[in-house]
């Protein structure tokens, strides 16, 4: 899942890896100004579907929606089951991973 997708240079890549079908992306503005959703992450994470979401890149953007949504944000991934890489996040970048676990009903 890419937030903030902007033209869909990372998606595109991935899909190129991953196949299309694996790959989900989020634009908070369809006119794309200004290319990103500085700041949505929080909005974003209260209303998102993110059950069949098993791993997300994102920026996260503290001096915009300050240190408590942050915190919001990051405890409702958390919740969702989701988990911080700390190899390959950084201060501003986040990337999570979730084990899905599917329901095999016979």
């Amino acid at each position: 899942m890419e937030l903030g997708a902007g033209l869909g240079f990372l998606s595109t890549y991935c899909a190129k890896i991953m196949g299309s079908d694996n790959v989900v992306t989020y634009e908070a503005n369809p006119a794309l100004e200004p290319y990103i959703i500085e700041g949505g992450e929080y909005e974003l994470i209260q209303y998102a579907d993110l059950h069949n979401i098993e791993k997300i890149i994102m920026e996260i953007h503290k001096s915009v929606i300050g240190a408590e949504k942050i915190k919001f944000v990051l405890s409702q991934f958390k919740d969702k089951g989701f988990k911080i890489d700390p190899k390959l996040s950084t201060q501003r970048e986040l990337y999570l991973e979730k084990k899905i676990v599917e329901n095999h009903t016979h």
